[in-house]
């Protein structure tokens, strides 16, 4: 199951493009290449239906269609449905933007106005009916183009700050065998075994301006302008309200600083989600390494005599390795003599690439590109964007395992991290992260996290009632050693929010236990007992106790 799943997600990564998106290398010797960079995923530039058939798995090129009821779409076996969000029609729509607002220098958030969708593909929005009997029915949304905002304020040129919002949900319809696909949901399709549904989901505010058009607009177009990107100051705070699916919540994740969520349920597949926080900067990192060079650094040639030698395999278990002109697999020597190599963290294990190449990387000076699928334009990096991604390790908690529910957000600037929920462990929430220690210009670079749970689900992880949850977080170092970090906790509106800044890298972990004080009970007085002596003729009772009586007959003996 875990390659095939793998491989479903190559197959996306590779229908998108994304191999192509590295630039060009100067250097004319064999090298090896890594970068950890959110830019390159970039940004999709239209609503797209991609179908592939049985032969299509096989080698044959993937087909796109112009509708749900393409012909093409019909026959196929399964579907990637890329749809970019739209702003939202009426109160009933679904799947689209309700609002984005944004402010500047600390000032109170402005309810942005639509300025209209970039030119591109419209997808329509279907509806299938689950096989479960129960009648329900999964809607897909319609997909468009990229949506512009506009606000009142307006920049040092006296033209209108504009920002972009980019909402890409992506959807699966599959049809086979249903045990290759348990996130989704059978369907009633006839003649056919299938099912339907989301998995994965990124959002991103971006500041822009418009352009003349000429010939060719380097990012994309609207109505007759080109779309330029421009670069966040560092000093914005940005919201967007969504009607999100909620199969695509349970988590998310994102760059942002002080970040917070609300969530309203709208019906039985549609939450409103808002989520606002500020703009945060997180450096890309490349590293490149001469093949002749790998061997000044023995962790990474360990790694990669891993993956090249000659298998598909290694030490009995699944690996990616390549296969020569001949059919064969790729051995050590032959991959050395290969001119470039790109080592993709969508392939392999990111934590085992990032410890291999930790030595080697270096902040990274990002350029556009643009392969007419999706864009990445140049920028300095600070950004503002969360998702909802297929978790990199399943959260074995049942406290946070359904999905339907929006159960925490966690943000922060550290170029890599978990896509997945903070791991439980011996009573402490485990988050982990990795960077390098300097910046592009030589300044230590400062790590932040952000990490916003549900109370319920918190208070599910310990078993504690109602009460208040004491927090501690700390940072420690991947030497073990703990450290010095500025950190807030705080809980409000059924939220627990917890904070850490100001600590550094390469790999530390964020934990997170969660207490609450033992309520203080009033300890009773100490109870005075008393004796009396109870008579009846000759016959005499001792009778004890808090407020003692005598028995029906018997006096109490007074004394003389």
């Amino acid at each position: 199951m875990k390659r095939l799943i793998h491989s479903a997600i190559l197959l996306l990564f590779t229908v998108a493009g994304l191999t192509a998106v590295t630039p060009a290398h100067a250097e004319s010797e064999p090298f090896v290449e890594y970068e950890i960079t959110d830019s390159r995923f970039g940004f999709w530039l239209n609503s797209s239906l991609t179908a592939f058939t049985d032969a299509s798995a096989k080698g044959s090129a993937p087909r796109g269609c112009q509708s749900w009821n393409d012909p093409v779409c019909i026959s196929s076996t399964q579907i990637l449905a890329d749809l970019i969000q739209t702003p939202c029609l009426d109160n009933a729509d679904r799947g689209c933007i309700e609002r984005v607002e944004v402010s500047r220098g600390g000032k109170e958030l402005e309810n942005l106005s639509l300025l209209g969708e970039g030119n591109g593909s419209k997808i329509a929005d279907t509806t299938f009916t689950l096989s479960d009997g129960s009648g329900g029915k999964i809607t897909v949304p319609r997909g468009g183009g990229i949506s512009l905002w506009r606000s009142s304020e307006r920049d040092a040129s006296g033209n209108y700050r504009i920002y972009m919002a980019h909402l890409l949900a992506r959807y699966s319809y599959y049809c086979g065998n249903l045990r290759n696909v348990p996130t989704l949901s059978p369907i009633v399709i006839t003649g056919k075994t299938c099912a339907a549904g989301t998995f994965d989901f990124k959002g991103s505010i971006i500041p822009v301006s418009l352009q003349p058009k000429v010939i060719y607009c380097d990012f994309f177009t609207f109505e007759d302008s080109c779309v330029v990107a421009e670069n966040f100051s560092g000093q914005e705070q940005v919201s967007v309200t969504v009607r999100q699916d909620k199969s695509l919540t349970g988590w998310l994740f994102g760059r942002m600083q002080n970040a917070q969520f609300s969530i309203t349920p709208l019906d039985a597949q549609f939450n409103k989600i808002r989520v606002t926080g500020e703009s945060t900067f997180v450096p890309p990192l490349k590293a490149s390494v001469a093949k002749k060079d790998i061997y000044k650094y023995p962790k990474l040639e360990r790694y990669l005599k891993t993956v090249f030698n000659g298998s598909d395999k290694f030490e009995g278990k699944f690996n990616y390795n390549f296969k020569n002109q001949e059919g064969g697999w790729l051995t050590y020597e032959e991959f050395l003599k290969i001119p470039e190599t790109k080592m993709l963290s969508q392939i392999y294990n990111r934590w085992d690439l990032f410890s291999a190449f930790e030595e080697s990387l270096k902040p990274l000076q990002l350029t556009a590109v643009n392969n007419g699928v999706y864009s990445a334009p140049a920028t300095n990096s600070i950004m503002w964007n969360f998702s909802s991604a297929i978790y990199e390790s399943a959260d074995s908690s049942p406290c946070s395992a359904d999905r339907t529910k929006l159960h925490g957000l966690v943000v922060t600037n550290a170029p890599l991290y978990v896509t997945g929920p903070p791991q439980f462990e011996s009573g402490v929430l485990n988050y982990r992260v990795a960077g390098i220690h300097n910046n592009l210009d030589g300044s230590e670079f400062k790590g932040e996290y952000n990490f916003v749970v549900r109370s319920d689900t918190a208070r599910c992880y310990y078993g504690f009632s109602n009460a208040p949850i004491e927090a501690r977080v700390t940072v420690v170092s991947n030497d073990g050693t703990e450290q010095i970090a500025t950190v807030v906790v705080s809980e409000r509106e059924n939220l627990l929010q917890l904070s850490a800044r100001g600590f550094t890298f390469s790999s530390p972990t964020i934990k997170v236990k969660l207490s609450q004080p033992v309520p203080i009970t009033k300890v009773p007085a100490k109870t005075k007992i008393t004796k009396i002596t109870c008579v009846r003729g000759k016959s005499v009772k001792v009778v004890s106790g808090v407020n003692p009586k005598c028995p029906n007959g018997f006096k109490i003996r007074t004394s003389r």
